[in-house]
């Protein structure tokens, strides 16, 4: 009897072994069809945290980089800005359009090309000076503002060209 409980138990230590060994192969199995490859990446729900419904992988490669490129200036953008004040408005005006007209001058000497010379804002405004002692305000003076880009192509020409703005009087260069 002893001989049939041996070869009983044997039988049934061996197909335990058989099960947990074929148990572990299909685990093995499911586990590597299932998980992503090294290197990629699973598309997965944002919302939900399911994979996506395509159940595909994408691989992606990241990189970061920067660079500085150095290059020589093949034109100058010169704002000059003009600002006269007076107690006429009209006086204002005409001093502040004579400085423009001088400026504009200068550009047609230098050889620059109309369209590359442009005003881009103009205004004015009056200032108040405020009585204290009969809590009044009056017009103090009359503040005529005009701002005129111009596009200088011929680099060699710009110091010359800035020093003879500076000479037209009320110019400001920005």
């Amino acid at each position: 009897m002893r001989t049939i409980i041996d070869t009983g138990s044997r039988k049934f230590s061996n197909d335990l072994w058989k099960y947990a060994a074929i148990s572990l192969v299909v685990f093995l199995l499911l586990f590597a069809t299932l998980r992503p490859s090294p290197g990629s990446t699973a598309t997965v729900n944002a919302a939900t945290g399911d994979p996506a419904e395509n159940g595909r992988t994408e691989r992606t490669i990241t990189v970061t980089g920067s660079a500085d490129v150095l290059v020589a200036p093949d034109e100058v953008h010169i704002t000059v800005g003009i600002e006269t004040r007076n107690s006429n408005f009209q006086q204002a005006k005409s001093e502040n359009d004579s400085i423009a007209a001088k400026v504009i001058d200068l550009t047609k000497k230098y050889g620059i090309e109309q369209k590359h010379v442009q005003s881009d804002y103009i205004r004015t405004y009056p200032s108040y000076q405020y009585e204290r002692y009969n809590e009044t305000s009056k017009i103090a003076y009359y503040v005529v503002q005009k701002r005129i880009v111009i596009k200088l192509k011929e680099i060699s020409k710009f110091e010359q060209l800035l020093s003879d703005i500076t000479g037209t009087g009320g110019a400001m260069i920005q």
